[in-house]
């Protein structure tokens, strides 16, 4: 059997291992997202948005919102969400529709590692591919954003989608060669060194052992296609037959029986001298090297790629480390301040009851409490006493993480000065929006007649 012969099972047996490695990180995705989906992070004005501009479409039509159409961004994720919305029950209330979405997300983000992993595979094996979906699966940042309702986890997989077509339409997978197989490099003579007197009769003449083919060497992929008919049979270990290229591409009648072999010998260990360099001496380059280390002959250049190889492990094994124990940290510690506190509005707080809220950024963007809250309360700007008094406003919700970051329309100190004489109702403390805080407000002074 040729050496081409035996690489042949590579290529499936590459395909599998891509395809398990494929299938293996989605799932991990899976695992790592799910569960930190519905209690490890907060939810976000955005989401609330994007859920609502899904569930306009699922009749058909522009996404809408109350202010009317909707094209700030492209509208495929939100026909999505439609379909999406369509296989499960219809939620209860905002944050269960929320949390239906975000499983979509998980599911779409499951998808892409997949996708991640055939493309690293393609490129540069199935190894690197399993390595690409570990990190996906694992990275915090990938596992924030992918667990929440917002764009980019639909976005990132439309792209590594088209990337994944057109890299099957630009041309077949590497070779097996590129893929660490067995595939090696064969070795055609032309020009000066086509003759008895080449470089392997030099070299059996008592020149160096490891004599050079001259700057006109070329290579060959040792496929088992032999178009020149320069492949030739000699007896090999053990009784077998094994195949070697005739240097000189005729038959090397009238040779010294020790040319031949020393020829043979030769191209069992093939060398490129790197044009510009005396023939005699050893070429360096980028070409040169790798030509030697996929002849088993730069040992120097070997230790470096090992130790290359030995510290990118080392630095996926870190990487990989921190990714858990950043989610098991999340799991540990809820994030769902929010949640909480509808749960608490509505055991205490009647429906339709005026809600202050402090999180927003006139004159139009509105903040996190009016989009959770406000399918129940009526939410508002009331800060000023005769807003309150108009409005009876006496319930306010503080995140304040956003309040000493400046996302807010008051400063610090204006939101202790209208907290003053009103008494704490809620708090919960959390990663994304710090104490997050419902006072009661006295009531406001009368205005004097």
């Amino acid at each position: 059997m040729t050496r081409a012969g035996a690489a042949a099972p590579a290529a499936p047996l590459g395909a599998r291992l891509a395809a398990l490695a494929a299938a293996a990180a989605a799932a991990v995705t899976i695992a790592v997202r799910l569960p930190l989906a519905y209690r490890s992070f907060d939810l976000f004005g955005d989401e609330v948005i994007y859920t609502g501009l899904g569930r306009s479409v699922s009749s058909g039509g522009w996404p809408r919102n109350p202010e009317g159409p909707f094209f700030l961004h492209p509208p495929g994720f939100f026909y999505l969400e439609a379909g999406w919305a369509r296989l499960l029950p219809r939620p209860a209330d905002v944050v269960s529709a929320v949390y239906q979405m975000r499983t979509l997300n998980v599911l779409l983000a499951a998808v892409t590692a997949a996708v991640l992993v055939l493309l690293a595979a393609r490129a540069a094996g199935w190894q690197a591919g399993a390595a690409a979906g570990l990190l996906f699966a694992l990275d915090p940042f990938c596992v924030r954003q992918n667990d929440r309702v917002l764009l980019e986890t639909a976005t990132m997989l439309w792209v590594l989608l088209g990337y994944l077509v057109a890299a099957g339409l630009t041309g077949p997978s590497p070779p097996a060669g590129r893929r660490g197989g067995r595939r090696g490099p064969a070795v055609r003579l032309r020009g000066a060194d086509q003759g008895p007197g080449g470089a392997a009769d030099g070299a059996a003449a008592g020149g160096r052992g490891r004599g050079r083919l001259g700057p006109a060497a070329a290579v060959q992929p040792a496929d088992g296609r032999d178009p020149g008919g320069r492949l030739r049979r000699v007896p090999g270990g053990g009784g077998a037959d094994r195949p070697v290229r005739d240097p000189v591409g005729v038959q090397d009648r009238g040779r010294p029986a020790a040319a031949r072999a020393a020829a043979d010998h030769r191209l069992q260990q093939p060398d490129l001298a790197v044009p510009g360099r005396a023939p005699g001496g050893r070429g360096g380059g980028l070409l040169a090297d790798l030509c030697r280390a996929g002849a088993g002959r730069a040992r120097g250049a070997g230790r470096w790629r090992a130790a290359a190889a030995w510290a990118l492990l080392a630095l996926l094994a870190v990487l990989v480390c921190a990714g858990l124990a950043a989610s098991i940290r999340w799991a540990a510690v809820p994030d769902n301040g929010y949640p909480r506190l509808r749960q608490y509005l509505a055991a205490h707080v009647p429906a339709g009851s005026a809600v202050i809220s402090v999180d927003d950024s006139p004159p139009s963007t509105r903040g996190t409490t009016y989009w959770l809250l406000s399918d129940r309360y009526r939410v508002g700007r009331w800060v000023t006493p005769a807003a309150r008094a108009r409005t009876g406003a006496r319930y306010l919700v503080v995140p304040w993480a956003e309040v000493n970051q400046r996302y807010s329309y008051l400063t610090p100190g204006q939101v202790r000065a209208l907290i003053r004489g009103g008494r704490l109702l809620f708090s919960y403390r959390e990663r994304t929006y710090g104490d997050l805080a419902l006072y009661r407000l006295p009531w406001p002074p009368r205005p004097a007649r």
